[in-house]
């Protein structure tokens, strides 16, 4: 259900104020479902608002994967793709050697017991590998570190410090909510430095929005920012002209 006008303006205004190798389709019969090893298939969701190309998908990731034996995909629905490997071992690979991206979009990959795994709603995080900057990085401990990474998701291995191209930083895989957990800073209290801000970058990713704090799409196409944006102009507007002139309609 769509929010009101005033309820929308009200959930985000915090925000505003800057808080915070075939692809051929797999047709199995109901006695092959039953029999069938899904100890080597994997389900694949595109994190990404708009349709991907399949064949382009499967190029991709088989390039990505590195595979010599068969791989099958399905899809599944909207983004939402089954594959079944040539073994066990070949889906252990893959599930394990992440994470994925498709052009600068994050991939989640889930285990699926049967049939009644394969939809959309048994995908509900992403692993990243996510970097914490900041320039009091040597005030912060790594249990610290692994505090602040469990403020936009679940650690998946421990943080540590890493050094590049001259900056140091905490590294860490986290399994991020796909839904309503991405952020860009996190602000910490120090005992003996003070307040800062700890910046978070998603490696490979820039499908990710830090307002409506979702993945799959960019801040500057976020539907949620523009209708806020038209709100916030035409309250100003009201507060401008009053009763005398009515506000520009700036569009649905």
């Amino acid at each position: 259900m769509d929010l009101s006008d005033e309820d929308f303006l009200l959930k985000y205004s915090n925000l505003a104020q800057g808080e915070g190798v075939s692809s051929h389709p797999l047709r199995l019969s109901v006695d092959q479902e039953a029999t069938k090893n899904w100890s080597a298939s994997l389900l694949l969701r595109v994190v990404i608002d708009r349709q991907v190309n399949q064949d382009d998908l499967v190029e991709q990731l088989l390039r990505a994967w590195r595979m010599t034996s068969q791989v099958v995909f399905s899809q599944k629905g909207y983004n939402l793709f089954l594959v079944d490997f040539y073994s066990v071992q070949d889906a252990n690979l893959v599930f394990n050697g992440g994470p994925w991206t498709y052009r600068t979009a994050p991939i989640a990959v889930a285990r699926v017991s049967g049939p009644q795994d394969i939809n959309a709603d048994h995908i509900t995080h992403v692993e990243l590998w996510v970097q914490m900057h900041s320039n009091f990085i040597e005030s912060i401990s790594q249990p610290d570190a692994l505090n602040l990474a469990s403020q936009i998701g679940t650690p998946v291995s421990l943080p540590s410090i890493t050094f590049s191209d001259g900056a140091k930083y905490y590294r860490t895989r986290i399994s991020v909510p796909i839904r309503g957990q991405i952020r860009d800073k996190h602000p910490v209290s120090h005992p003996t430095v003070g307040n800062f801000l700890v910046f978070f970058v998603y490696e490979r990713i820039k499908k990710a929005c830090v307002f409506c704090k979702n993945l799959g799409h960019e801040y500057s196409f976020c539907q949620d920012w523009a209708r806020f944006s038209r709100l916030m102009v035409q309250s100003k507007c009201k507060q401008i002209t009053g009763d005398q002139v009515s506000p520009f309609n700036l569009g649905p």
